[in-house]
């Protein structure tokens, strides 16, 4: 400004400088923001136009973040997490950044959904600790098992963290349900665990009776191996040799292909001597590259049965 510029404060019977702000949202025109304060220099001007200039940046990005409902967000993080699907048959997880699978996309879009329905229309950056802790508690009522929930609070926790990172919701550090305790005891959701005399139980009767899944259940048993490792397992893995199985792979059921462990990388199981004669009759008898034959009960994942 030139000294002519300069208004004049009739209060204070001087002229003074002013730094003003003014700025509309790139996003949504509707959103703009003014800001003016008087200084009593042109330093002092200068300076305070950088500050206000910073502000009404961060109130515009908030103003924008109101209209980001959860609704509108978990639509973007799943199609975040499928954009490359059809191309590659991957999905991601856009936090991390690792593979997953595209049924636990759908599952866990499908169950926050439906715990958090009554959020769907809430601004994001609007819900509190106290609307996590209503979802935490109903779904305890629900699942009655504390994995099932620590599932859900993890998935609301990871799509929300998402919007953190993306600025999609902005002025906030915290999820809704971060923090926030399951009350149902773990041990609950532990699995039933046969004991030794079980297992030795199983088996004889099994063998006893020529139960087809004899060998599957004496292979897990023996090796500790998962029943995807135990369908994947070719038979080239299996090195009499070295009195090893090469545990290079599991089952992926999803696309009825194999994968890489879960580990990410092999491990070797022994070959115990009682196991030895059954593994060398599946590699003579069993048709095909794998060990062990294709039950149509375990592609339907009821190998326990």
């Amino acid at each position: 400004q030139s000294e002519r510029d300069i208004p004049f404060d009739p209060k204070l019977q001087k002229k003074f400088y002013e730094a003003y702000v003014h700025k509309i949202s790139s996003k949504d025109p509707s959103i703009r923001i003014q800001r003016k304060i008087k200084c009593k220099t042109l330093d002092e001007a200068k300076r305070t136009e950088k500050k206000l200039i910073q502000k009404v940046t961060e109130l515009i990005a908030f103003e924008e973040s109101k209209g980001n409902t959860w609704g509108v967000i978990l639509d973007l993080w799943l199609n975040e997490c499928i954009k490359d699907y059809d191309d590659t048959g991957k999905c991601w997880n856009p936090l991390t950044g690792k593979k997953v699978k595209h049924k636990t996309v759908r599952d866990s879009y499908s169950v926050v959904k439906s715990y958090t329905k009554d959020w769907l229309k809430v601004p994001a950056s609007e819900l509190t600790r106290l609307h996590g802790k209503s979802v935490i508690r109903s779904a305890e009522e629900v699942f009655e098992s504390y994995g099932s929930v620590r599932k859900l609070r993890t998935a609301i926790q990871g799509i929300y963290n998402f919007a953190i990172e993306e600025g999609i919701v902005v002025n906030q550090k915290k999820t809704p349900v971060c923090g926030i305790g399951i009350t149902l005891d773990p041990e609950d959701s532990d699995p039933d665990i046969l004991s030794l005399s079980e297992v030795q139980k199983l088996l004889f009767e099994a063998k006893k009776r020529n139960h087809p899944w004899f060998p599957i259940w004496l292979h897990a048993l023996s090796t500790g191996m998962r029943s995807s490792e135990l369908y994947a397992l070719r038979k080239d893995n299996v090195l009499f040799d070295r009195g090893i199985i090469k545990v290079s792979e599991s089952w992926d059921w999803e696309l009825d292909e194999p994968k890489e462990t879960k580990a990410g990388y092999w491990r070797p199981a022994p070959i115990a001597k009682d196991l030895l004669s059954e593994t060398k009759r599946l590699y003579e008898k069993t048709p095909g590259d794998y060990l062990f034959p294709r039950f149509p009960e375990w592609e339907r994942g009821e190998q326990a049965k």
